[in-house]
């Protein structure tokens, strides 16, 4: 139901079917509204439907070959599982370095009020020699 929304069509209108195994114009606004919305499901739906890895993103997957970027996005857009793990994976990193930038800040943050401190403590000594001089 979401992706007929999405595609902006009359639910009434459509089956209940895998619209990767469909052909015309409604089947491909489907197609990408799925992809879309949920692209594991519509990798899930495409193999269903009979496509299937080319040899090069198989033997990729394997490590048989070097994983080139279309053998990358081939198996992004056939392979629910690889997806998954991509998206874990990045995820993860992401994650990671959102903890690294926030660790980093703190010790910026914490420099910052020792230099701040000690910059503070300067002034004030200087204010206290220029007031004993009479320099004010």
């Amino acid at each position: 139901m979401e992706a007929a929304r999405v595609a902006k069509l009359d639910p009434s209108q459509l089956k209940v079917v895998n619209p990767f195994s469909q052909q015309g114009g409604v089947a491909k606004t489907m197609q990408s509204a799925v992809d879309k919305l949920n692209p594991a499901q519509a990798a899930k739906w495409r193999v269903e439907a009979g496509e299937s890895l080319s040899l090069q993103a198989a033997a990729a997957q394997q490590g048989i070959t070097e994983m080139t970027h279309a053998a990358h996005q081939e198996l992004m857009t056939l392979d629910a599982d690889y997806r998954a793990g991509h998206e874990e994976s990045t995820a993860r990193l992401e994650a990671d370095a959102l903890a690294r930038m926030e660790s980093e800040a703190a010790k910026l943050a914490e420099a910052r009020g020792i230099r701040r401190t000690r910059m503070e403590q300067r002034q004030r000594d200087t204010a206290r020699n220029l007031a004993r001089r009479g320099g004010w």
